[in-house]
């Protein structure tokens, strides 16, 4: 049985743009916020970037060394190998720019053309188009409410595709909180809800304002 594989690819330039560009979360990254704690030490410390040996604090060119030297990144691809292993008769190139920002969403309607597969919902055409690591590291923030409710009550803001908490174990408090941003959710597990709502009329100011 002979098949068509479609392999995405990515061109150099733009792999060391990113790999220079990439945060990652600092030495000293603090996972929980206790509420009153230092905006400017939390968020100064929150990311960090790669050179040759470790982490640092801005971006720098010395870091195309490592990833030269970086086997990992070193992957081929080879047609008269794969046709031979795997029986491939036909081999298409997806450009890794195809699924990336307003162009996403074309691509896998294309794609699901080709394979005859349902085509995606246009509902979700945002989800597919969003950039997620436009706050890679930055979110999502967990915040300790101990200090101000004497409660452990972890309030999370998260970018609102983060899947990890797209599900029924959380609740959103952005409209209870005033907070109009729609690129954001402010998020509380569903457990914790009662204690919450019954002591916001003491906090709600000073945690907006926080």
């Amino acid at each position: 049985m002979f098949k068509t594989i479609y392999v995405l690819v990515r061109d150099p330039i733009s792999i060391l743009k990113t790999f220079l560009n990439l945060n990652r979360r600092s030495i000293n990254y603090i996972d929980e916020l206790q509420f009153g704690f230092d905006i400017d030490i939390f968020l100064k410390n929150r990311i960090a970037y790669v050179d040759e040996i470790g982490k640092i604090d801005k971006p720098t060119l010395n870091a195309i060394n490592r990833v030269l030297q970086d086997h990992g990144l070193s992957y081929y691809f080879h047609d008269d190998l794969s046709a031979k292993l795997f029986n491939v008769c036909n081999t298409h190139f997806i450009d890794m720019n195809e699924i990336l920002g307003n162009m996403a969403y074309k691509t896998l309607c294309r794609l699901s053309d080709i394979f005859n597969i349902d085509k995606p919902n246009i509902n979700d055409k945002e989800f597919y188009e969003h950039n997620f690591g436009e706050y890679n590291t930055w979110l999502p923030i967990k915040i300790n409410l101990f200090n101000l409710i004497e409660n452990d009550l972890i309030v999370i803001i998260s970018d609102k595709h983060k899947m990890e908490y797209q599900n029924i174990d959380y609740v959103k408090l952005n409209k209870f909180l005033d907070l109009s941003n729609d690129k954001f959710l402010v998020l509380l597990k569903k457990d914790d809800q009662g204690v919450f709502f019954k002591s916001i009329d003491c906090f709600k100011n000073k945690f907006e304002k926080y």
